[in-house]
């Protein structure tokens, strides 16, 4: 799998300007400046990417692969752990690339949740079991409606 051919001209542009801006600012004002940065990319690529858009397997496949091979290490340079800074798109891209039987049962999860059968385990605990600790159940079942492919369609 490499780069989608339209986010190649975003990932260098975000290259070279944090590259222009390292090297213009002192230390304290660039971590500020880019963990700023970091954090609203995260919400724009999670709002304006991910939520206007349906995905089927390959989609999903490719949207994680562009984040997490190519936007984070951008951030890479200037922290240990870039995917941290990007919490919205990374958890997006988990529950989005789950299997077709993982996510049918974290939505009948999450659905019976609203019908609240106390027999049934915790919406928010089984998100914690997959990695999912800053969208809501709610955030999580408008994601697996963004999936095109559900046995039966």
């Amino acid at each position: 799998m490499s780069l989608s051919s339209s986010a190649c001209p975003m990932m260098l542009c975000f290259r070279d300007h944090l590259l222009q801006l390292q090297q213009l600012l002192c230390l304290p004002l660039f971590q500020s400046c880019w963990q700023g940065l970091a954090e609203r990319l995260d919400l724009f690529i999670y709002q304006e990417v991910i939520l206007s858009n349906h995905f089927n397997e390959g989609g999903a496949s490719q949207l994680q692969f562009d984040m997490t091979r190519n936007l984070f290490p951008l951030f890479g340079h200037y922290c240990k752990r870039p995917e941290n800074y990007f919490k919205h798109v990374k958890e997006a891209c988990l529950v989005l690339c789950l299997t077709v039987g993982s996510s049918l049962l974290l939505r009948d999860v999450l659905q019976q949740q609203v019908s609240a059968d106390s027999r049934q385990p915790s919406a928010v605990a089984a998100l914690n079991e997959l990695g999912v600790f800053r969208l809501s159940p709610g955030d999580v079942l408008i994601l697996l409606n963004l999936r095109t492919h559900w046995p039966g369609q």
